[in-house]
């Protein structure tokens, strides 16, 4: 081979290269109504001045509709940005948060704790796709792929299909969402991702809904086994390790008696790693919070605009007291927030008015 075959040779493998990533990138998980607003949270992660955010608030969708990050801004001026994605795999946890803080030099992590209740534990294929295909390509990305296929093996055999082409489909999405291609499943998202206007606040018109739940107290403690102590422990080890601050709390829910219990079991572990927890369900935080089971809910698991707002009062000012947070309110690098806290006030007060009538609705039924 000639010296000019081999230049060819190295050109045509750069742009196929280019050209797969480009595709791989492109086709891969369907960027529907639900994903979308995961991808722009990641997105605004990589867009936002770097270095500008405080910290995150990380954990399953009960996290990331629960924390409304415009409100703790408005009211403290911390940039606080959710970074919950559906079912998010607490054995990720590390990953997600080192992807993150490769853009932004966070100082802390609010986690909730939902994600550590054994039937969270069990994930599957979307819920790992929606962190690992939501980070650039990069050595920390294959290591969660991995990290997530050999988890699944080792605590689920059998549960999961381990076939090579299924594992390699985490490494390169194409080979799974190919189809799409002939198929008539494309959404807007997968063209054109949009922005959040409201620092990842969940924007989904189904937050202004309500439904009438009873929040649970319990004050039964079921303790963590050794699958739950080795992810709390790996979380835990690497924020001590990383000098990375670390803020648990368990936002308020209706679960039956045993996910409570667990809950109760997750808190206790964790403070024995010498770390408070605010829970909500705990009676008093629960009264003090102003939580209402007629008003503040979506459904037996999510909060609604409203009870997002006084989740967010009362741990933003938990956050204020405990941790030393700069003020940003009057700073130009965070103009982007300021315009987030207007948006958001139209959202809340559109949301109350929603709450109000569907209210009156079940009165008159």
């Amino acid at each position: 081979m000639t010296k000019r075959q081999g230049l060819r040779a190295i050109a045509f493998l750069i742009v196929l290269t280019a050209i797969l990533l480009g595709c791989n990138a492109c086709i891969g998980m369907p960027k529907n109504d639900n994903v979308i607003l995961m991808t722009r949270r990641f997105k605004e992660m990589r867009t936002d001045p770097k270095d500008t955010w405080d910290g995150v608030v990380i954990g399953t969708s009960i996290s990331d509709r629960s924390w409304a990050a415009p409100l703790a801004y408005q009211e403290y001026g911390m940039a606080v940005y959710p970074m919950g994605t559906d079912g998010q795999p607490f054995m990720l946890s590390v990953e997600l948060l080192e992807e993150i803080r490769s853009y932004q030099d966070i100082s802390f992590a609010v986690v909730e704790l939902h994600g550590i209740r054994k039937v969270a534990l069990k994930t599957n294929g979307g819920r790992i796709r929606w962190v690992t295909e939501h980070m650039r390509p990069s050595l920390r990305r294959l290591r969660a792929v991995k990290k997530a296929l050999d988890y699944m093996d080792a605590w689920y055999p059998g549960a999961f299909d381990s076939s090579t082409m299924n594992r390699l489909s985490y490494y390169f999405p194409l080979l799974k969402f190919h189809k799409r291609l002939t198929s008539d499943e494309f959404y807007e998202g997968d063209f054109h991702t949009g922005e959040t206007v409201m620092k990842g606040a969940y924007e989904a018109a189904r937050h202004v809904a309500a439904r009438d739940v009873t929040v649970t107290v319990c004050d039964k403690v079921r303790e963590m086994d050794g699958q739950q102590t080795e992810l709390l422990d790996e979380l835990i080890d690497y924020a001590e390790e990383t000098g990375l601050a670390l803020v648990f709390y368990i936002a308020p829910s209706a679960f039956d008696e045993t996910a409570s219990s667990q809950m109760n079991g997750a808190a206790q572990y964790v403070e024995s790693r010498g770390y408070e927890v605010v829970n909500f369900l705990d009676p008093e935080v629960l009264a003090a919070s102003g939580i209402d089971g007629t008003t503040d809910f979506i459904d037996k698991r999510h909060v609604n605009t409203s009870g997002a707002y006084k989740v967010t009062s009362y741990l933003a000012d938990y956050l204020d007291a405990h941790l030393e947070i700069p003020d940003h309110r009057g700073d130009a690098d965070y103009a982007s927030w300021d315009t987030a806290v207007e948006n958001y006030e139209t959202f809340y007060e559109e949301s109350l008015v929603a709450i109000e009538e569907w209210k009156a609705g079940q009165a008159g039924k």
